[in-house]
């Protein structure tokens, strides 16, 4: 069903409405070919089901299925049910909070160590040019922080 306006025109043509009568859907599972065909079976047989039948073997149809059988526990096993989900979450976020801590001091050691490293090669490569220009070596060691010995091993 599509809505239209005053004038007969579509309203909206993302908006329709389907209505699905169940008893009138009669496929077996070897006459399903799309797979709105199957969410009809699905939703037609799902009640009847102990397993997951082979051709709705998908992920989707699997979360279905659990989703299912999570709607149909008693009260009290739901509040357990999410008691323990609950748990789990806390725990997986815990452990993921520590991993990415991990990973930004690595990083932020990383980046320290790297600006040592530059500096010290910046100085070095400094040292070179003033010392190919002609400098001393005690003014190429004032200018660059670096030792005499530093200097003129280079």
């Amino acid at each position: 069903v599509n809505l239209k306006d005053q004038d007969g025109d579509l309203f909206y043509d993302k908006l329709s409405f389907l209505f699905f009568q169940m008893p009138l859907f009669t496929k077996t599972e070897t006459e399903l070919q799309s797979r709105k065909d199957k969410w009809f079976y699905f939703l037609r047989n799902l009640e009847n089901f102990d397993a997951i039948p082979r051709i709705l073997k998908e992920p989707l149809f699997e979360r279905a299925f659990s989703t299912a059988e999570y709607v149909k526990l008693p009260l009290r096993e739901k509040e357990i049910y999410e008691h323990d989900l609950k748990a789990y979450r806390d725990n997986y976020s815990v452990l993921q909070t520590a991993e990415y801590r991990g990973r930004i001091e690595g990083k932020a050691e990383g980046i320290a160590e790297g600006k040592i490293e530059g500096k010290i090669e910046g100085k070095i490569e400094v040292a070179r040019n003033l010392k190919a220009m002609g400098l001393s070596t005690s003014d190429i060691a004032k200018a660059t922080d670096l030792t005499t010995d530093e200097v003129k091993r280079l």
